[in-house]
């Protein structure tokens, strides 16, 4: 989950950048928060320690396109947006089993795009299960990003307003969508990990048209050649287009005259590799030098946020900018604002149950 991302991440920013830079969720849905509870049917398939195994045989007789989408869920949740190796596994004998159960059916073809996401071949079977089903809501998530990846703008609003209509996107994942709104300079490109923060955020730029001036990359989909070459252009990359990862920000950043951006979710592992090169803006980081007021608008941009502790893991994104402005606030022995923003940060930190990580990162004293 985020937390084990963002912690190390206040051991290793708190410093040098703080330096540098001065409706009721419905189940199932991926896009309405992976740190959901998997469904009893689903509990055999997952140890104590978290990590996944593959269902029995008798399971997998048994398998449903619903505990499918809740198993992905929950190992997204693990693994903060990215699937490990033992559990696209599990995922693909799970898609198996339905597909011998019902064999050319709609939860087939979605259940094989889900275990074999974001590749060419997902989207073949997504095309097939949007034959069989178009109007199945299960369709939301999945036909968003296909039209993202198509760079179909017209589809991509459609879905982004049937997203919106549904009410299947939870209200703390919205605001969480808001505030990484506020973070993002003016014409913006910025690079999100997953669907938990890009589903919200594309509805918000293309169903309430919020921040038309800001372009989203699906950081899922830069291993495609076409996408990737595809928006690195409408961004204004020039010259050889780079490869996925932190050498297409770093590319884009060095050639585009806009202002390249990407979100907290993308891991702490992007923030190191970038070390030097970044400085955070918000719920997102922005590649170049910070301009000297850059602890200011900081503190501005918190000011307009209302952190919720009910966006799962998404919350704990907060912490960070939280944590960089108290210490700036500290060293600047400006207790008329560290004082408040303590407090603030101490009450959402016992709604998520990170008291103990603010200890230990020294940014909450004892």
């Amino acid at each position: 989950m985020i937390r084990t991302i963002l912690i190390p991440s206040l051991f290793l920013m708190l410093g040098p950048l703080a330096a540098q830079v001065g409706d009721k969720p419905r189940a199932l849905e991926p896009y309405q928060g992976a740190w959901s509870v998997a469904p009893k049917a689903m509990q055999e398939m997952v140890v104590t320690s978290g990590s996944a195994r593959r269902p029995s045989k008798e399971a997998a007789n048994t398998i449903t396109l619903d505990e499918l989408r809740a198993f992905r869920c929950d190992a997204l949740a693990r693994g903060n947006g990215s699937l490990s190796g033992t559990d696209r596994s599990t995922l693909e004998h799970m898609a198996t089993a339905i597909e011998r159960s019902s064999p050319g059916s709609f939860e087939a073809h979605l259940a094989a795009f889900h275990a074999a996401s974001p590749s060419e071949e997902a989207f073949r079977e997504l095309d097939l299960a949007l034959r069989s089903g178009p109007d199945r809501p299960e369709l939301l998530g999945p036909s968003m990003m296909a039209a993202e990846r198509a760079g179909d703008g017209a589809a991509l609003e459609r879905a982004a307003l049937a997203m919106d209509r549904s009410g299947h996107i939870a209200p703390g994942l919205m605001q969480v969508a808001n505030d990484l709104l506020v973070s993002l300079d003016k014409n913006a490109v910025v690079v999100l990990a997953g669907e938990m923060d890009i589903y919200p955020t594309l509805v918000l730029r293309y169903a309430r048209s919020l921040r038309p001036d800001i372009m989203v990359i699906d950081g899922r989909l830069l291993g495609s050649v076409d996408y990737r070459t595809r928006v690195y252009h409408e961004a204004g990359g020039k010259g050889v287009v780079p490869e996925e990862g932190v050498a297409f920000i770093r590319g884009l950043a060095g050639t585009s005259p806009r202002p390249v951006q990407f979100g907290l979710g993308l891991g702490h592992g992007w923030a190191d590799a970038l070390a030097g090169e970044i400085h955070l803006t918000g719920l997102a980081y922005r590649v170049g030098t910070p301009p000297p007021n850059a602890m200011q608008v900081l503190g501005e941009r918190w000011d307009r946020f209302s952190p919720t502790p009910e966006a799962g893991p998404l919350s704990w994104s907060y912490l960070l900018p939280g944590s960089v402005l108290l210490r700036h606030y500290r060293t600047n022995q400006d207790e008329s604002l560290a004082g408040p923003l303590e407090l603030q940060l101490r009450e959402l930190a016992q709604h998520i149950g990170a008291v103990n990580d603010l200890y230990r990162t020294g940014v909450l004293p004892h």
